[in-house]
């Protein structure tokens, strides 16, 4: 199931004229985490919900493309002390979601990327997990040196409000507190925040006088890594140290095209993300002497949502849907597609997994040949008390 929430613009009568205020509506079916049929760990992400924000500008021109976040560049109205403020005052909501349904609580991360991609939403009036540069959120989460997982919720208004029109002002604190219960409503969002391997949240929070559009990075903790993933010349390698006793069990790769500009009208398609386009590889264990593997490939399926390449660049942005004294946020398509195909097992050259430590070495030559240049990301998945969970969604860039 996954899940929207509806707004409603209402027309409010005020000193000096007219004023639109912001209502929050219940919250329909629309999306929610996914994890592969056959337990490799966790592949499509908590789908963005259409709570409290906006921004009053549209600038389609995008930032450059490539493994690297744009730049925050304007500011938004909340200072420095406000804006921490703020993102306190959402990680104590959070933090009392996750007790009151018996979890520890998370840490408020330091991780860049939610905050760069908050501003731009506000600043450029559109929702998507998607960024103007094409960048998702586990690219822009290794880009701002993230190395662990991280799962991203994020709430806004999908459009810009017109301009010539007067907006009720809203406190940002009480946004916030509504978005937090929106996305608490939804099946989707509320599983990732109740996520029991969370270890920290970057918040961006970013408002204007009427608005806030936010993001939620949720991430873990348990990756060490005395070499990060790289793929240099066709080879994958890595080597590290897993905490909390996780045992390493498996790595996947998966592949993005290069990441180039996006309009406003190809991100207002988007609606869920998953790890990558297509699975490139998937990397096992070798086995003793005297034993070898039955099969090279695998029939694997996934759930995919609107790839916002596909989307024609003309087409226009998500307006509002006005009738008399009321406007709307115009629904989003929020169907997915179940994908199966084969994907290729690549043996390791290098396996060696003791009490956590892990150091793997793979070629995985043939199958960067095959997809070309493009955003290769590092799955290691592991497993604690039968439940697999995601190490670390590392992006490495190849060919730019």
């Amino acid at each position: 199931m996954r899940v929207f929430l509806a707004l409603i613009l209402g027309l409010v009568t005020g000193v000096g004229g007219v004023f639109l205020a912001l209502v929050i509506l219940a919250p329909q079916p629309a999306g929610e985490r996914l994890r592969s049929p056959d337990g490799l760990g966790s592949l499509f992400s908590s789908p963005v919900s259409e709570a409290l924000g906006s921004s009053q500008d549209s600038n389609p021109n995008a930032p450059s493309a490539g493994l690297k976040p744009a730049d925050a560049k304007g500011s938004p109205t909340a200072t420095i002390d406000a804006a921490s403020a703020l993102r306190e005052y959402m990680l104590a909501l959070i933090n009392q979601d996750r007790s009151d349904n018996n979890l520890r609580p998370v840490a408020l991360g330091t991780n860049s990327a939610a905050q760069i991609h908050a501003d731009s939403m506000l600043r450029n009036g559109f929702l998507s997990h998607w960024g103007l540069d094409g960048l998702k959120p586990y690219m822009r989460f290794t880009a701002s040196g993230g190395v662990n997982y991280a799962s991203e919720n994020a709430s806004g208004l999908p459009y810009s409000l017109k301009d010539g029109r007067r907006y009720q002002e809203v406190a940002a604190f009480q946004i916030v507190s509504n978005a937090q219960l929106g996305l608490m409503q939804s099946p989707g969002h509320r599983k990732n925040i109740l996520d029991e391997w969370h270890r920290s949240v970057s918040l961006g929070i970013a408002c204007s006088s009427h608005t806030c559009s936010i993001s939620q990075l949720f991430q873990g903790a348990y990756v060490q890594f005395e070499q990060e993933p790289r793929l240099d010349e066709g080879w994958l390698t890595m080597s590290g140290n897993l905490s909390d006793g996780f045992n390493p069990q498996g790595v996947q790769v998966w592949y993005d095209e290069p990441p180039h500009p996006l309009t406003l009208g190809q991100l207002g398609a988007t609606f869920a993300y998953g790890i990558g386009q297509q699975p490139a590889a998937f990397v096992r264990a070798p086995l003793p002497p005297q034993m070898e593997h039955t099969g090279s490939t695998s029939k694997y399926s996934y759930e995919a949502g609107a790839d916002p390449y596909k989307v024609d660049p003309s087409s226009p942005p998500p307006a509002p849907i006005c009738d008399g004294q009321t406007c709307k946020a115009p629904q989003r398509r929020q169907d997915t597609t179940i994908v199966t195909m084969a994907v290729t097992w690549v043996t390791a050259a290098r396996w060696e997994i003791e009490d956590g430590f892990f150091n793997v070495a793979a070629d995985l030559t043939e199958h960067v040949e095959r997809l070309g240049p493009g955003i290769y990301t590092v799955v290691l998945w592991a497993e604690k008390n039968g439940d697999p969970v995601d190490m670390t969604n590392y992006s490495v860039e190849v060919g730019r």
